[in-house]
Formats: C-alpha cells, structure tokens, sequence
C-alpha cells in the first residue's frame, strides 16, 4: 500500500532519491513531470473532473467524414453529464461521517488518573476545534476521488496547531527502500502566478522538500530549473517554532515533529478511486441519454416531401426562394398550394425509446450495483421497508464503508499523535496518543420502531451501555451514560426529598391528635 500506484520508473527515481537524502534542480523536473503524466495522476483528475460533473461528454463532438476528412457537423449535439459519482461519494461519505466522529480518551485503570484524562479530553477537544468534522468529511471525498488524500500539520505564527487537507495531484511521497512502509519524505509541489516586471502573469511551480526534521523551499525560475527559494530566511526550516515572551527579550525555540507532518487517507487497498468501476458505465449512460435529447430535438420538426416541387433555385415573389416562400406561407398561412401533379407529404421519424429506456435503467442499477451504493428512487427504500430489506439494501455500501473504516482508523491514529505531540511539546505533558479512542458512527437508514421495539426487550439480557451504543438516538455513548446518572441522582434527591417531607408530615398529624404523641383511642362507652 505504499508506492504502488505511482508509475515504475518514478518509483525508481523515488528509491535514488531516498538513498540519496538529497534533491536537486534537475531532480525535481524529472520526477514532478513523470508525476503529472502517470496514469494514476490522470485517474485522480477524472475522479476529481467527475464529483465536480465535468464528465467527458462535455467534449463530444458530432462530426462526419468527407473524403477521409473529419468535418465537424451542425446537428444538435446535447451533452448531459450525470452526476451517479458525486451522488456515490456523498453517500458513502456520508454514510461514514454523517454523524460526528466521537473522540475520547480510554478510562484509566486507576481512579487517580481521571482528571488527568479529563484534562486530556479538554486539550484535544480545543485542538480539534469545530471545524474537525468537515476537514474529516473534505478528506473522505478527497480520498474516494483519488485514492489517497493527504492531511498537513503545520504551527502558524501564533503558535497554534493547525491542519489541512492537501490535495493528492500536489504530494509526491517517498518511501523507504527495502519495505515501502515507513515515509521517508514528502515533495509537494503547486502553481503559482509570478507577476514579471511587464506585469504579464508566469505559471510557476514552488516546491517542498518535506523531511523528518525540517522543510526546504524550492522555486522554478525562468528557464524552468529549480532553485531555493530566498523568500525563506531560513531554508532549511524547522518544522514549526515556538516563541517564548515578547519585544526584546523573546526567545525561540525549534521544534521538529521526528515526522514527516503528512498523514495519508487510502482509500482502499488496491489504490483505486471510487470512479474506476464505474467510468465506463457513466460514460455509456451520458452518451446514450445525450444522443436521444439530439434525436428528440432533430426531429422534432416533420420531414416535408414535396413532390413535383423544381428544387431550390430561382427568384419568387418578394425576394423569396422558391423554397423559402412555400415555408413561408406553410407558417403563416398553414397551407400551401401545389402544381395539378404536385403532393406534399411528411416523415416522421420513430426514435426506439423502449429500447432506450430499458438500456438506461438497467445502466443506471449497474452503476449503483458495481459502485457498491444505494438508489434511494429505487421503489423498494420509498415503501418504509423493514429492517432486514434495509440491511439488504445498505449491504453493498456497508462492505464498501467497513474496509475503508479500517483505513481511516488507521489514518486518525497517525492524526492524533500529532495532535497529543503537539500538546506535550506545548505544556511541558506526557500524554500517549494510544489512549485517545475514536468512534465511527455509520448512518444507515433504518426502521427506528423495530430496533428500539428490540432494544426494550432486551433490556434485562444485556448491559445498559450496549443498550446505548445500539440506540439509534444515541451518538456518544459515554456523555449519554452521563446524563442518565446525573438524571438518576435528581431523582434519587427529589424522591428523598418527597420521602422527607412525608414523614414530617406524618409527625405533624399525629402531634395534632395527641399532645403526648400517641394516637388518640376511641371511647366504648360513647354512644351513638
């Protein structure tokens, strides 16, 4: 899972560079250039063209061939891109991490060691801050377009940690040589606009050389070779930098993460886009559904037949063609007149929509089949279906959602201890990352009566957190166990005080009754 998707001859350039330690000008062209065209990177920009419905039908063009030369032809050429690839992405993307993803740190085995982890929880609650769920979210769709998206942790000059998704097209990762397991270096490289003294806007690029303890800034120059960029006082840099007071007597400290700060999302473990099954499906659907709105629209007008009509040429009335001036009256007039000989007749022409139709559907269940996703205009979602139906339906998404879970735990265990390692570095802690546990909540349609109508039953066979943790009401388990407990103790406290009040008031009555406080006994020998 590492460099397998990257072309042969740029892992060889990659495995030189690795054992080398170094880059250079001549270096970064090769590999950026063999980059930008390998395969892979173009299957990045289809799945990348095809969430954003820029489908490949947006270049067709009807053309026709005289004498051996194409000629572009002036029928009507519909292009209608439909978006089944953004609408799988989202899907599965929400599916995944519709609901926030649950962060919190492991119970400690001792009672000693609960505000240490409640402090924990607050650190990392702040580092997340409240954007964590939709740079989560940019990273899934990221990774399902292109296979892998990397996310970035950098310190601004503030101080603060911060992290952003860096697109795949701009990372080159290089990899040790032996076992292709542990990222050595990351080069990323993006365009910018160098505007020249004639005020005329130059594409370059600017590269990083990011390494386990510093960056290197690069820039391409006029002759397109590669020099270091002076922009950067310091080049090579640290990491990031922490200052310590104010005005003079501030001070500085560098601070390297011991990591590249680059931490992949895969997608899956064949390096495939959530696009590469289905292109070819989408691309049939677009291209039928595109040529029958030609057919539709070329035809909508009949076919006249004129016959014993001479022909186009010749001067009529009013400057008119012959032609021009019989269509004429046919608009105005809805009738024409012809020659004793003469008839006019129409061809209509019949465009096979059954056949298109059926080619359509069973175009478009295949596309969801294949994409592993759910049609929700599929009948058989719109009549409230049982739990068991809905658990056939999502059965297909569900196999897609677990294998790329086991990949996005993966990459949040990586994201996590750059967040707990920023933190001991900033307050002096010893924090371990492993404890940090995080919860990916699917959101699967179901039929909410059947699973809390189980959960009721169950209620006295199994435990109350597994109760919660299957209540589709439920996201956080633990902070819901917490309200149940505090609500327990309110009750516990009211009823108390209920209990309370009861008993003073029994004294009370019987104080009343009886000075002595006993109960007052009747007299026999009153009579009635």
């Amino acid at each position: 899972m590492t460099t397998g998707y990257l072309p042969q001859d740029l892992i060889i350039a990659l495995k030189l560079m690795a054992e080398k330690a170094k880059l250079d000008s001549a270096q970064i062209s090769d590999l950026i250039n063999s980059f930008l065209t390998s395969d892979y990177t173009r299957s990045m920009t289809d799945g990348d063209n095809y969430y954003k419905c820029r489908h490949d039908i947006l270049d067709n063009e009807r053309t026709y061939f005289i004498d051996g030369l194409k000629e572009k032809s002036n029928q009507t050429n519909e292009k209608l891109p439909h978006p089944f690839h953004k609408i799988l992405v989202d899907q599965k993307a929400a599916y995944v991490a519709g609901k926030p993803i649950v962060v919190s740190i492991a119970k400690p085995a001792e009672d000693t060691e609960d505000v240490k982890a409640e402090k924990f929880q607050s650190l990392i609650n702040e580092q997340l801050g409240t954007d964590f769920d939709d740079k989560v979210n940019e990273w899934i769709v990221g990774a399902s377009n292109k296979a892998v998206e990397w996310m970035h942790f950098y310190v601004d000059t503030r101080g603060e940690l911060k992290y952003i998704v860096c697109p795949a097209k701009q990372i080159i990762p290089v990899y040790d040589t032996q076992y292709q397991n542990e990222l050595l270096y990351v080069i990323r490289f993006y365009v910018y606009d160098l505007i020249s003294s004639m005020g005329v806007a130059e594409r370059r690029y600017k590269v990083e050389w990011w390494t386990k303890t510093g960056v290197e800034y690069w820039v391409q120059i006029e002759d397109e070779s590669f020099v270091r960029d002076v922009f950067y006082q310091t080049n090579p840099s640290p990491h990031w930098v922490l200052q310590f007071g104010m005005g003079e007597g501030s001070t500085t400290e560098p601070h390297s993460w011991g990591r590249v700060p680059f931490v992949p999302l895969y997608n899956n473990s064949e390096n495939q886009t959530d696009l590469a099954p289905i292109k070819a499906l989408i691309d049939a659907y677009d291209k039928v559904k595109s040529g029958w709105m030609n057919d539709i629209q070329d035809f909508a007008e009949m076919l006249l037949v004129l016959k014993g009509f001479q022909g186009l040429s010749g001067e009529a009335e009013s400057g008119y063609t012959q032609l021009g001036l019989f269509m004429k009256n046919l608009r105005e007039d809805h009738a024409v007149g012809v020659a004793e000989d003469g008839s006019v007749t129409n061809i209509q022409s019949q465009i096979p929509v059954e056949a298109k139709e059926k080619f359509l559907a069973l175009t478009r269940k295949e596309i969801f089949y294949f994409g592993q996703g759910v049609d929700i205009t599929d009948e058989k979602v719109a009549g409230a279906p049982s739990g068991v139906a809905l658990q056939f339906l999502y059965a297909a998404l569900d196999m897609k959602a677990n294998k790329f879970i086991i990949k996005m735990k993966t990459a949040l265990k990586d994201f996590f201890w750059f967040v707990t390692t920023f933190i001991n570095e900033k307050t002096g802690s010893s924090y371990d990352p492993k404890s940090i546990v995080s919860v990916v909540n699917k959101s699967m349609i179901f039929n909410q009566v059947e699973i809390i109508q189980s959960l009721v039953l169950s209620k006295d066979m199994i435990s109350e957190q597994t109760l919660l943790e299957n209540h589709p009401m439920v996201n956080d388990v633990q902070a819901e166990m917490r309200r149940l407990d505090s609500q327990r103790e309110k009750q516990r406290v009211e009823m108390d005080a209920q209990k309370t009040e009861l008993e003073a008031e029994a004294m009370r009555n019987r104080s009343t009754n009886d000075p002595l406080g006993e109960p007052k006994k009747p007299d026999n020998n009153t009579v009635g």
